[in-house]
């Protein structure tokens, strides 16, 4: 929303004469800074002895039923090892970016022939890429992906706020087994239906929001905390091999749309990633990477091309050879 207002604006003072069509912004109301998650998530009342015990007698009861425990809120339990992926980090710490671009039509009828959606398909792909790319040294290698999840199609908000969670996916790969397009697309999906159900993510958001408030991690100094949460962020990112972030289709006003031939999106990544928006009739599909190798992004991109589309590609340099001799690191 914050783009869209910042692009209206830019096109208002660069095209004086062409502003038909384009909305006006209107001031954001003070609603749309609430806290979803707190509205949605956050338990009913509670004496300050109950908040602080409660998570805790939780965890302990789930010990007691042979549940899996989960230690802190946004991690899945997982027993299996998940695959890590290593390269060779950047000199200058500059992730490396390959953009793609698809026709989105066609892209679509591939995912529909495997009766999942774009982004399981998508997912899937990636998860093969990277097993396809790697050493294959174990019996088994299980790879895993973070996939987000928009809230407010469950949860409905207006918030401008960051409402949405995680989950994360994977597929367990056999070193005497031919990989199955098909078979990885329809568990990824199987496991992302379930983890979609409403109850379970209430409950998993609820832990969340119950830690956050809890009036013990509340009143440990800085420093502590920061060790801590570096600590669990640290555990977490163990259990993920890969991850995507899917903003969707991108509609704007005519009056903006005119204007705007293309739109692709990047972020800062601990780990190999994929980015995808489409706009109009495009794909955009961004790889961003802290390593300097292409391989993964490579197969990804054969595979498509394989089955018959189109494609062009954007890489940037990350080497001094790269860059050349003249280049700044």
């Amino acid at each position: 929303w914050f783009f869209e207002d910042l692009l209206t604006e830019y096109i208002r003072l660069r095209y004086e004469t062409e502003t038909e069509g384009l909305y006006s912004i209107s001031k954001r109301e003070k609603e749309d800074l609430e806290d979803s998650f707190k509205r949605y998530f956050k338990e009913k009342k509670k004496t300050q002895f109950n908040r602080f015990v409660d998570p805790f007698i939780q965890l302990y009861k789930n010990q007691r039923t042979s549940k899996k425990v989960v230690l802190y809120p946004f991690e899945e339990p997982t027993e299996k090892k998940v695959y890590q992926i290593k390269g060779t980090p950047t000199p200058d710490l500059r992730p490396r970016i390959v953009n793609t671009q698809f026709d989105v039509k066609d892209v679509l009828q591939l995912s529909r022939e495997m009766n999942v959606s774009l982004t399981i398909y998508l997912t899937a792909i990636y998860i093969l890429s990277v097993y396809e790319t790697s050493d294959k040294d174990e019996a088994t290698t299980t790879i895993s992906a973070s996939i987000p999840i928009n809230l407010r199609q469950f949860f409905p908000s207006e918030t401008v706020r960051n409402f949405f969670s995680t989950t994360t996916v994977d597929y367990t790969f056999s070193k005497d087994e031919e990989p199955d397009i098909q078979e990885i697309c329809q568990t990824l999906d199987k496991q992302f239906k379930a983890q979609l159900e409403k109850e379970a993510i209430e409950d998993r958001l609820k832990r969340y929001v119950a830690f956050e408030e809890n009036p013990f991690a509340r009143v440990i100094i800085r420093p502590i905390k920061d060790m801590i949460l570096k600590t669990i962020n640290h555990l977490n990112n163990r259990k993920i091999s890969v991850a995507m972030s899917n903003l969707g289709r991108l509609n704007l006003p005519d009056g903006l749309n005119k204007h705007v031939e293309d739109f692709y999106f990047t972020v800062s990544v601990v780990r190999p990633q994929f980015c995808m928006i489409s706009h109009k009739d495009k794909l955009n599909i961004t790889f961003s990477s802290p390593f300097v190798e292409t391989e993964i992004f490579q197969y990804f991109v054969k595979y498509l091309t394989n089955n018959g589309l189109d494609t062009t590609i954007d890489v940037n340099k990350v080497t001094r050879e790269e860059l050349g001799s003249n280049g700044l690191l």
